[in-house]
């Protein structure tokens, strides 16, 4: 092969991947965003709603399963944020759900995600699972956070 015809290859090869790349980017979604206020108000909320159960840590309860982590973030790989929503305003507190606020839940998300080593942003989580469509880890792990 001349080396006319395998720089051309190369190039056109470079390209391809360029493009996949770019590809996947647009096609990657962001993780959820909090802030830090609301971040900090979920701590407020998780003291005294969830850690009697889940522990101080989120990860050292005697009753519940740990809320941080490489086995948290396994169990909800791949599962939007809204998911997440639903499942601890329909089922948290046990035998008291629904007794916080929209706002409230979505704020003790934001507690766990920032646990669970997420960056703070500057736009609060909403309070509504149809609007949070943006996935949790796409790895287990992959977040910064011990386990």
């Amino acid at each position: 092969m001349h080396r006319v015809q395998r720089a051309a290859i190369g190039i056109m090869a470079t390209a391809a991947l360029g493009a996949a790349w770019a590809a996947h980017s647009q096609d990657a979604k962001p993780l959820p965003v909090f802030t830090a206020a609301q971040a900090e108000h979920g701590s407020d909320l998780y003291k005294a709603n969830c850690a009697q159960c889940h522990g101080d840590n989120l990860n050292d309860g005697g009753f519940a399963p740990p809320l941080k982590g490489d086995r948290f973030r396994t169990q909800w790989k791949g599962k939007s944020s809204g998911d997440l929503y639903s499942f601890i305003n329909t089922n948290m507190p046990p035998g008291q759900t629904g007794v916080l606020s929209a706002d409230d839940y979505a704020a003790l998300e934001a507690f766990i995600l920032h646990e669970n080593g997420e960056a703070a942003g500057d736009k609060p989580l909403p309070g509504d699972a149809s609007a949070l469509t943006m996935p949790l880890w796409q790895a287990a792990g992959s977040a910064k956070a011990p386990g």
